[in-house]
């Protein structure tokens, strides 16, 4: 028997422990499930073969019961708005006459988040060095707290299948050119689904101010047939190319207000004062 699992919109990766192998779970109704190794084949490995000849006749005594075979995917850099997963069944007896089941097709939109990192008043700039974090909820991202794992490197990133773990990354940095990650962009996050997200960033390139609040980043996906109608806001309004332009500005920050800086200035400001007050005084007493 064989079970021949496809993934045709997306570029697969399948975690595999090798670039043709890849292991999957098996398990007859809610029995114990087993590890079996799969083979992964056709352009970029969009195909997973699973032969179970041996398990089903090591089985026989559940003939008939339900079998269940489970495999992970991860969306990787070079995913697509519109991500069609496929799956269908091949079986029989005999290799030359295969029966094939009807293909069960899910459909997973997922979206990017695309931002060049640029000079103030410097459009064809690209400003390497920045890095940035990701969050959920507002609350999260001003309290610098569960930000959104990812993998990646080189201003591409993706979003990790397993957000919980240890040794994840949470980082991404900006790059010096847009042309690598794409046109008009220098930092890019794939695999992000509808709702509202938190851009921070948490360190600026040497000689230049950070971003001083969240950036509010919101996806919706398309209400049309066409799946690529999907919008992006920026801070509730509407990115019209879907890239998010982050500027960063040289020199140093003016406290803020309220802030200990402005208590400072104040104290230097009525300090400034008394000293001319005493000043007229004594110029005062000596005219007398």
């Amino acid at each position: 028997m064989r079970n021949r699992l496809c993934k045709r919109s997306a570029t697969g990766n399948y975690g595999a422990s090798s670039a043709t192998s890849y292991n999957v779970s098996v398990k007859i109704g809610e029995g114990q499930a087993e590890t079996k190794a799969a083979t992964l084949s056709g352009e970029n490995n969009r195909i997973m073969t699973l032969d179970l000849s041996e398990w089903i006749r090591n089985n026989q005594n559940s003939k008939g019961q339900e079998f269940t075979v489970t495999y992970y995917a991860k969306v990787n850099a070079d995913a697509v708005v519109q991500t069609n997963n496929s799956a269908h069944l091949e079986y029989g007896n005999d290799p030359d006459n295969i029966t094939t089941t009807t293909p069960d097709v899910v459909t997973t939109p997922t979206y990017p988040v695309q931002i060049h990192k640029l000079i103030k008043d410097q459009q064809n700039s690209y400003l390497a060095g920045a890095i940035f974090r990701l969050y959920r909820s507002e609350e999260d991202a001003n309290n610098n707290q569960n930000a959104i794992a990812v993998t990646g490197s080189n201003g591409t990133y993706t979003v990790d299948p397993e957000q919980v773990g240890d040794n994840k990354m949470y980082d991404m940095e900006s790059i010096g050119d847009g042309t690598t990650v794409g046109t008009g962009m220098n930092l890019k996050l794939n695999g992000l689904a509808e709702g509202s997200y938190w851009l921070v960033e948490t360190q600026a390139p040497d000689g230049y101010n950070k971003l001083t609040a969240p950036v509010k980043i919101t996806i919706t996906k398309s209400d049309t047939t066409n799946v690529n109608d999907w919008t992006i806001k920026q801070n509730d309004g509407v990115v019209d190319d879907k890239i998010i332009d982050i500027e960063n500005t040289t020199g140093t920050l003016l406290p803020e207000t309220g802030g200990m800086g402005t208590v400072i200035f104040t104290v230097i400001a009525v300090v400034m004062i008394l000293g001319i007050a005493v000043s007229f005084v004594i110029s005062r007493r000596k005219r007398a």
